[in-house]
């Protein structure tokens, strides 16, 4: 190994600080090299501060297992390309060390960039996991470089995702903190798009089993036979069902008799669950079995205030993919945002902002890149209720119902039967109202 150039030599102020801190920490300067290791750093490795200072860490590919110690070293302690950027950052890593037989074998490194004059420092915090990954056989078998994107993703679906303005919401919020720390099975009630996929993932994330598989199925296009093998299949993770009306009486007693499994259950329902219980749709046991922790997420039209950041959120996420930058609407633009009611809620808005983002030409969406049932939503509101100048109700109607199948046989990926399934009317009016608008190029299917 290298030893520190002269420069790095200098006397480091936090030194005396961080030796005393309980968690192991080391610092890396601006040309990635191992500037400082604290005490608990040297216990928990068995690497001497001596030995290890000066190391170079900019190992971007998991380094084989006939690799030395050093290079082992060097590559779990190599931080991730978003911290040279400015931003804070975690990653998996495999744990390496120097005294035989120590465990656990997987640490999260947590990655702080310091910002100097001239690049950064990098400041990181070890945190061996308390339940050993590898004793997980999924997960034991994954290379390394999936284990981190698995992370990765995860940290996707934290309770950020929650934030909002609305009472009701800030009441969910909290009641999820509380749920995703229970093992017991939860029921998700709440219009089509309004997230309830997405906060079973935060639930199951941010509990117990998140180490463990997440499983999502919907009821309304999986036949049965699946759902039951899948609901047996062995596992210590997390189940949801979307729409488990759907499933016949005798799938919906198995599920009660699943509750004694080692996988936790997450129910979501889009129509009232007491409503389908008295249609005979819904099983009552399973209802009152799952019903015991109750969240509602509320619709998008009943918040509106939580409208920008939604929306910058959301093009936060398509930026990045794209390579482009769109940094949000038009005053106009975000006015008709405000004014259409969201039928589809939340996975109407992505759609929208994804397919405007799509179609603008600058860095902003103009009220032109919008679709037109989100333009007329903004003439109808600016329309004065005269005689000479009445709303058009049946075309602003006509408009907002072209634009759902439209989005529905996007999902269904131009399945007209199961289409209808989505939007809940039968096969042969879904046909009727495509002939009538002219969506036809919509699907695939004739």
């Amino acid at each position: 190994m290298s030893d520190p150039s002269p420069a790095d030599d200098r006397p480091f102020r936090w030194q005396a600080l961080l030796h005393r801190a309980a968690d192991p920490v080391f610092v890396l300067d601006r040309r990635r090299r191992l500037l400082f290791v604290n005490r608990a750093w040297e216990a928990l490795t068995g690497f001497a501060a001596d030995a290890a200072r000066g190391l170079v860490c900019r190992h971007s590919a998991p380094v084989g297992v006939d690799a030395s110690p050093d290079d082992a070293l060097a590559h779990a302690l190599t931080p991730s390309p978003e911290v040279y950027q400015g931003q804070p950052s975690r990653a998996r890593r495999r744990a390496v060390y120097l005294t035989p037989n120590a465990s656990p074998r997987w640490w999260d490194i947590d990655f702080l960039p310091l910002r100097q004059e001239v690049g950064y420092l990098v400041l990181g915090r070890i945190l061996p996991l308390a339940e050993d990954p590898a004793s997980n056989p999924t997960i034991a078998q994954l290379p390394e470089r999936l284990v981190d994107l698995r992370q990765r993703r995860m940290r996707l679906f934290t309770f950020d995702r929650l934030e909002s303005l609305h009472p009701k919401m800030l009441r969910l919020a909290e009641q999820a903190q509380v749920a995703a720390t229970l093992e017991i099975p939860v029921l998700i009630v709440g219009e089509p798009g309004t997230g309830k996929h997405t906060l079973a993932r935060v639930l199951h994330a941010q509990g117990s089993r998140r180490d463990h598989g997440f499983l999502g199925l919907d009821c309304r296009i999986l036949p049965p036979s699946a759902v039951v093998e899948a609901i047996q299949s062995p596992g210590k993770g997390t189940t949801y069902l979307s729409s488990p009306e759907c499933l016949p009486i005798d799938v919906q007693q198995s599920l009660c008799d699943h509750r004694s499994a080692t996988t936790r259950l997450i129910l979501g329902c889009r129509d009232d669950p007491e409503e389908s219980v008295r249609a005979g749709r819904l099983l009552g046991r399973l209802f009152w079995q799952v019903s015991v922790f109750r969240l509602d997420p509320l619709p998008l039209r009943e918040r509106p205030e939580d409208l920008p950041r939604l929306v910058e959120r959301l093009l936060a996420e398509w930026s990045p993919r794209e390579g482009r930058t769109v940094r949000g609407p038009t005053a106009e633009a975000r006015a008709a945002l405000v004014a259409y009611p969201w039928p589809g809620n939340l996975r109407e808005l992505r759609e929208v902002l994804h397919d405007s983002a799509d179609r603008a030409s600058a860095e902003w969406i103009d009220l032109e890149n919008l679709p037109s049932a989100v333009r007329l939503a903004l003439q109808s509101e600016r329309q004065p209720l005269t005689r000479s100048k009445p709303l058009d109700l049946e075309r602003t109607l006509e408009a907002v119902e072209a634009r759902l199948i439209t989005l529905a046989l996007r999902r269904a990926e131009g399945n007209r039967t199961r289409a209808a399934e989505i939007l809940g009317i039968p096969r042969a009016r879904l046909l009727r109202r495509i002939e009538a608008f002219g969506l036809g190029e919509a699907s695939g299917e004739p």
